[in-house]
């Protein structure tokens, strides 16, 4: 079994080829360089700034089980968050695992399951946002 060192360089390079898969297709689509970034970007804190630290066998499927983690993570810890960028962030991701299942990454039923509770759970972590954002100030 790799130590965690180990098994963080491998998945690191893993991610990088799926942020790669993800980027070429958005490219395909005709979308802006900018907006690419912005959806690549999204995708790369899941996978490489969240799980790491957060999930115990990380790998980039663990993403779409993580999240209540993964926005609470975002919330509090991301000095740009607000509830528009919550949205954004659930726009890139249901785009990355989509792509990941179109490329047979990972299974259907689970990007169906995934797409279900983002819809319904993104409402909630944007209200979350704003309640954090707005009470984050009464400490200063």
């Amino acid at each position: 079994m790799l130590d965690y060192e180990a098994r963080i360089k491998a998945n690191e390079k893993q991610n990088e080829e799926y942020l790669r898969i993800f980027e070429n297709e958005l490219k395909e689509k005709g979308l802006s360089a900018k907006t690419i970034r912005e959806h690549v970007s999204n995708a790369d804190l899941l996978l490489n700034d969240y799980l790491p630290g957060y999930e115990e066998d990380y790998l980039m499927a663990d993403g779409m089980n993580s999240l209540f983690g993964f926005f609470d993570f975002f919330i509090r810890k991301c000095m740009w968050s607000t509830p528009a960028a919550v949205k954004k962030l659930g726009a890139s991701l249901k785009k990355f695992y989509k792509c990941m299942m179109e490329h047979g990454l990972v299974e259907k039923e689970d990007f169906d399951d995934f797409a279900k509770r983002l819809k319904e759970e993104l409402p909630y972590f944007a209200e979350q946002c704003d309640d954090y954002n707005s009470d984050f100030g009464d400490y200063f």
